[in-house]
């Protein structure tokens, strides 16, 4: 049997992580709305959508040089 991930980026730093695709299925069958994070430090400092989209546009323009 295939492992299937998903592919996420972490809610408090930015980071892309993967994710076991049962895992992801129970997360969200247990709380849609509970924001998910790559590990407990994150989860500890919270959810911060500055920090979010300042790592996203700093990981793309990583991609691009």
């Amino acid at each position: 049997m295939e492992r299937t991930e998903v592919t996420l980026h972490c809610q408090s730093c930015g980071r892309k992580f993967t994710l076991a695709q049962f895992e992801y299925d129970e997360m969200l069958a247990n709380d849609m709305s509970r924001p998910i994070f790559c590990c407990n430090s994150c989860a500890l400092h919270g959810w911060d959508p500055a920090q979010v989209g300042f790592a996203r546009f700093r990981h793309e323009n990583a991609q691009k040089n």
